[in-house]
């Protein structure tokens, strides 16, 4: 296994210092990282108590009463705090909140203000709000909504997208004195895609909130991973070492910072094209959402050059097909349209008499699944899609997976693949390399790697000085 050397960010030093870093925590698309406290798969069989357990952890406090989340089939509340038993299991499940709040917290000299990210109705105040105020002794930092706002949701895409302004609208700080502390733990109850840390981590920031002072925390995680316990028997079968006797003739890639710097997510951008809007003649012939990353258009080049087929696995794959609109981008990352035998990136639409750049057979979309959505990553299933199509195009001895996340490895070791971990869109990893076969910190190592792996050449000669060998694997399948 190649592993570059890795130099922790200040940051990572100073939280790692602080706070127990091995909780759960999720990095990709966000600006700063989300600890977890539980992660809870949707697919995943739930026994009775756990699910108590999660929907628990959505009770909201309006004038001191506490009031149970609704059953969505008959409106009916799902818990009667009346009852003594079940007031009993919502209080042991605070106490136990608090309790992994406090281990998470491992240098508990440091000042600390706690803070809950508001419920969306003025007048009700969730569990993050209520441990929040336990936990601050003396009333300190208060974020507070003022005004109900409403939810934003895509419909095209089935999951929810706040914007800054509507997420924000209506919040108020009070007692905002951000120096007489060392961290801002903002805290949330259950999350998805993570948007509402990312819009009042920006909140927080403009009020004065030095940014490197703020950690993320959730007392759950809630995501969509099927038939966890087979991809996990997948990866561990896979995680061995591979022999380098074939040359690489196949590539699949993931495509949200891994080629594109989209870290920092234009969330209103991205609406409006599900929403139709914003197709002009800028956005096709000249301005890119996201830019591609440095020194990976040598890479495609190399690639097309040999004629080695790659393909493009995305969990976002309805915004990736919009923003492989673009020409700019589309030529930078498919820079032949064909060369010996290979269509790249276009479908031939030869009764039409033009070449259709609206789908792509190498833009891989994830498989249907009823009612849930899409079978994406960790799911293996698109990854088994782009062996098949890259096999129409060579023998497939040798295809690797590059991804940027521990759910990039794992569908990719659970699909049988030599697998490559890459960090330059990652801002936080604390070392982790969740098993991956290699792991490269720039582009230009990637790119040596490929040139010796494809041809026998090596053009770094100072290669094996920048990389270190690592036997085990560092990956926990309860980390997100």
């Amino acid at each position: 296994m190649i592993h570059s050397k890795f130099n922790f960010t200040k940051y990572e030093r100073d939280i790692s210092e602080s706070f127990d870093v091995t909780y759960p925590f999720v990095e990709e698309g966000l600006p700063l990282p989300i600890f977890y406290g539980e992660l809870y798969n949707r697919e995943q069989d739930m026994d009775f108590d756990m699910q108590k357990e999660f929907y628990l952890v959505k009770t909201k406090i309006k004038n001191n009463v506490f009031i149970s989340e609704v059953n969505q089939s008959d409106g009916k509340n799902k818990f009667d705090f009346t009852n003594e038993s079940e007031f009993y299991k919502l209080r042991q499940l605070i106490a136990q909140c608090q309790n992994k709040l406090r281990r998470f917290v491992k240098d508990s000299t440091k000042r600390i203000c706690y803070i809950g990210i508001p419920s969306s109705e003025s007048e009700i105040h969730n569990l993050p709000q209520y441990i929040a105020k336990k936990l601050n002794i003396n009333n300190e930092v208060l974020l507070v909504r003022t005004d109900s706002k409403q939810k934003t949701h895509v419909e095209s895409t089935g999951k929810r997208q706040h914007l800054y302004h509507e997420l924000t609208e209506g919040l108020a700080l009070e007692n905002c004195d951000w120096g007489t502390y060392d961290y801002i733990v903002l805290m949330d109850d259950v999350t998805t895609s993570g948007s509402s840390f990312r819009m009042v981590d920006k909140f927080l920031i403009s009020h004065g909130v030095p940014r490197n002072k703020i950690v993320n925390y959730a007392f759950y995680k809630y995501q969509t991973v099927e038939k966890w316990e087979k991809i996990k028997s997948l990866y561990q079968e896979a995680s061995v070492n591979f022999e380098s006797k074939f040359s690489i003739d196949g590539v699949i890639w993931d495509f949200d910072e891994t080629i594109v710097n989209s870290r920092d997510r234009k969330v209103e951008v991205e609406q409006n094209l599900f929403n139709g809007k914003g197709f002009n003649y800028n956005f096709y012939n000249k301005e890119v959402v996201y830019e591609m990353y440095k020194d990976l258009e040598d890479i495609f080049d190399i690639l097309a050059n040999k004629s080695i087929p790659y393909t493009v696995v995305s969990n976002r794959y309805s915004l990736m097909i919009k923003l492989f609109k673009q020409k700019l981008l589309r030529e930078k990352v498919f820079p032949f349209e064909q060369k010996n035998g290979i269509t790249f990136y276009y479908k031939e639409e030869n009764e039409k008499g033009y070449r259709d750049y609206t789908h792509s057979d190498w833009l891989i979309k994830p498989r249907a699944k009823s009612f849930y959505g899409y079978h994406t990553k960790p799911a293996y299933l698109s990854v088994t899609d782009s062996i098949k199509q890259i096999k129409q195009y060579s023998s497939g001895n040798r295809i690797i997976g590059i991804g940027n996340t521990k759910n990039d490895i794992i569908a990719y070791k659970a699909a049988g693949l030599e697998t490559v971990l890459v960090t330059w869109g990652i801002h936080y990893r604390f070392n982790r390399d969740y098993g991956a076969d290699h792991v490269f910190h720039d582009p230009r190592q990637l790119l040596d790697f490929l040139k010796k792996n494809t041809s026998g050449m090596y053009s770094s000669k100072d290669f094996d000085d920048i990389i270190s060998l690592v036997a085990e694997p560092q990956v926990n399948f309860d980390d997100n």
